[in-house]
């Protein structure tokens, strides 16, 4: 709904646009105008680009292609008789804090002591969980916060304010307990690395798992939904509605086990807390096509399930640079074992001199190809991590947006190697009773043995994403609910590169995510923002009479209905966060944000919004105001009769426009004023829309959307055919569902007014 609605698929691999048909997938390509009737999102244009910087080896390395995390002149000493302080140097680029909205970095440490062959891991001391006593960091560079969980296996370093891009810190300060380092007697003569690896907070807050209702495949029959395959739902209790598995037909080819069909579409299921959920075929369970959990059965109350906090990983696998020093780390034997010459040995080079520090990485920021299940999870006890879940999967890349079909979109949260072609992940499966029985335990920094609930192999996880890649007997990516188990011995280690005699070029990236549960005690982060109310709000009257002249002083009284200060709100989702495929992206509530309150007058629908934007700039006319910064309103009665507005402040005045709506009545009766406050940075909107005009009477609800673009003269390009045209980059807020076809009247807020 609104400028902009369309049918091709976008998806961003290693810098690289993918265009695919389908419906309601990720960023939108060129669009068509979208029709009267609801279908709801804004105009954006995607960013192609790429980036190199170059690493020093001298730092353990994370990092999407152009950030790199980092970690230098590490100094061990002592403090007292039972601890000893550690001092490093660390820095990262692409990194953020907004809100709830930020990354950090975990860092951990192994020491030998002087003369002992072996490393162990470094337990911290610390009175509190944020900022204990000790940690710290020298004056100037980016302010930093410390947290430090319960187990001290390591600490989160995260930005202390607002601010994005690059983070830089000297001297940063963590305290070790001495009395747990059993091999180091004197800490002045012993070696220490410090590792980082780069991290995503998953705020808390309930979020759906699944495919969800929609518009039939074009690939498969009535009631197949999207082109996912062996989603979760929600099972309504009666047999004859349980998806079954429908054939693939691709090319002649049948393959029985990828995809599914139920006589009715089943929504997708809600996770709204980490209690026990019901598993079956009842009515209300969580079920799933082919792969499914125990029917009649739950998922524990300590399985991860997504609700509770957590971080994730911001790359799909370790770096090489980090699995070269967890090798080093290891016993001769145990290296042995995690190193696969004919895979491994594609990006991480070992000098065949034991026991120390033998292995190295030409391109540390390189992704890890051809890790096992069993690596990864070894990689992750020693790192302090855990395996996540196919549930935090869903919540990562999805956040709180709506489950719908053909679902590609970025992470919502900034999560790297999302919505991308070429990599698969394998998180912990629901459908696997060794799975089921994971509760979320944490590595203690010591790589073997495993902790008894972590699945030991492939056999405990489900493949998730890119899977098929490559592959011309198969169907396409799975997106976010698309699920599949292995069904080729070659799944459990995989990698882009050929080689002479090895994997094929075109197969694709196995990757391994750990995660981290968000420590109790940390008083910093709150549940999660930016899911709709979508509840029926009866409009208000204003106190004072409404005055159509940007000033807003009668809206004073009232509190807002949309409050979009945060990137939840703002598309295309890679320009939410710093990464490689933007150099434009979001900058805080300073660099665009909104409020919206809504009343009403009895006769007609009142609209006030303030818009704080940095820079003010619209110069196009009619139909393309939205191509510059515009404020659109949307608008769907109960017969789903859409009207689209849009007012911009441009070089020649006021502009109003409309994009859709059955007759310009609307147009002709309404009202808009729009000003402009540059010493505060903001720009006033207020409408006046008579509800006669737009097919609304008393206690009848009524969909309203909102959309903000915004234009700061930065230039990107579109596909024409085989050309690439310059065109303006524009972003947008929005307050409707990130997801608009179908149109699905639940998913949007509504209001109505009293007769």
């Amino acid at each position: 709904m609104g400028r902009g609605g369309g049918c091709a698929a976008i998806m961003i691999a290693c810098g690289i646009l993918l265009v695919t048909a389908g419906a309601g997938y990720a960023q939108k390509a060129p669009e068509k105008k979208a029709d009267k009737k609801a279908d709801v999102t804004g105009k954006s244009d995607v960013v192609e680009e790429a980036a190199v910087e170059s690493s020093n080896r001298m730092a353990v390395v994370t990092g999407e292609a152009a950030t790199g995390l980092r970690i230098r002149n590490v100094a061990l000493a002592p403090r007292d008789a039972d601890s000893a302080t550690v001092t490093f140097d660390m820095a990262w680029t692409n990194s953020w804090r907004y809100g709830n909205a930020f990354d950090a970095v975990w860092v951990f440490f192994k020491v030998r002591g002087d003369g002992q062959a072996g490393w162990e891991h470094a337990r911290l001391l610390a009175d509190k969980v944020q900022n204990p006593a000790g940690f710290g960091q020298e004056q100037g560079g980016t302010p930093l916060e410390f947290v430090v969980p319960e187990d001290r296996v390591g600490l989160f370093v995260r930005r202390a304010g607002p601010g994005d891009g690059l983070t830089s810190a000297r001297k940063v300060t963590a305290v070790l307990d001495r009395k747990a380092l059993k091999g180091v007697t004197d800490p002045a003569k012993a070696s220490i690395k410090a590792i980082g690896i780069e991290m995503v907070f998953i705020p808390e807050g309930a979020f759906y798992v699944g495919r969800g209702n929609g518009l039939p495949s074009k690939f498969a029959g009535k009631g197949s939904g999207g082109t996912e395959q062996n989603w979760i739902y929600k099972h309504n209790g009666k047999a004859k509605d349980t998806a079954v598995p429908l054939p693939w037909r691709n090319g002649g080819d049948v393959d029985s086990w990828a995809a599914g069909m139920t006589r009715a579409d089943p929504p997708p299921f809600r996770i709204e807390s980490e209690n026990a959920i019901p598993t079956g075929t009842k009515k209300g369970a969580l079920w799933a096509v082919n792969f499914t959990p125990e029917d009649g059965g739950e998922l524990p109350a300590g399985f991860p399930k997504g609700f509770a906090a957590f971080y994730s990983m911001k790359r799909i696998a370790p770096t090489a640079g980090q699995y070269a020093e967890f090798l080093n780390t290891l016993t001769e034997a145990q290296a042995k074992k995690r190193f696969y010459p004919h895979g491994h040995g594609m990006d991480i080079r070992s000098d065949g001199v034991a026991p120390a520090d033998k292995y190295s990485a030409p391109d540390p920021d390189a992704l890890t190809q051809w890790l096992s299940f069993t690596d990864g999870a070894v990689f992750a006890a020693w790192a302090g991590l855990r395996p996540s879940t196919e549930l935090e999967f869903e919540k990562m890349y999805r956040g709180v947006r709506p489950a719908i079909p053909n679902d590609a979109m970025p992470s919502c949260y900034g999560v790297g190697d999302t919505g991308v072609a070429g990599v698969y992940e394998r998180p912990v499966s629901i459908a696997s009773a060794t799975g089921r029985t994971f509760q979320g335990t944490h590595g203690l920094g010591v790589p073997e043995p495993l902790p008894t609930d972590w699945p030991a192999d492939l056999r405990g996880a489900i493949l998730r994403s890119d899977y098929f890649y490559g592959a011309s007997w198969a169907p396409v990516h799975l997106l976010i609910g698309g699920r599949m188990n292995a069904v080729t011995a070659n799944a459990d280690r995989h990698g882009f590169t050929g080689t002479g005699g090895g994997p094929h070029a075109g197969w694709t990236l196995a990757g391994w995510r750990g995660a981290r549960t968000s420590p109790a005690g940390d008083a910093a982060v709150a549940p999660v923002t930016g899911e709709l109310d979508v509840q029926v709000r009866r409009l208000p009257r204003l106190a004072k009479p409404f005055q159509l002249d940007g000033a807003l002083d009668e809206w004073a009284a009232l509190k807002p209905v949309a409050v979009l200060d945060s990137p939840i709100f703002l598309f295309p989702v890679h320009e939410r966060y710093p990464s490689v495929f933007t150099k434009t992206w979001w900058h805080g509530p300073k660099d665009l944000s909104a409020k919206v309150w809504l009343a009403t007058d009895g006769t007609a629908l009142l609209i006030a919004a303030e818009v704080t934007d940095d820079r003010q700039r619209n110069e196009k006319t009619g139909n393309e105001i939205y191509i510059g910064d515009c404020m659109q309103v949307g608008l769907v009665n109960q017969e789903a009769v859409q009207w689209n507005l849009g007012a911009a402040l441009t070089s020649n005045g006021v502009v109003v426009a409309q994009f859709d709506g059955p007759n310009e009545a609307l147009l002709k009766s309404g009202a808009c004023v729009v000003k402009r406050d540059d010493a505060a940075g903001v720009t006033r909107y207020e409408w006046r829309l008579p509800f006669a005009d737009f097919g609304v009477g008393p206690e009848q609800p009524c969909v309203y959307y909102f959309n903000f673009f915004d234009d700061d003269g930065n230039m990107t390009v579109k596909r024409n055919g085989n050309e690439l045209l310059p065109v303006p980059q524009v972003r947008r807020l929005q307050w409707g569902p990130e997801r608009t076809e179908p149109f699905l009247r639940p998913y949007y807020p509504k209001f109505d007014f009293a007769p």
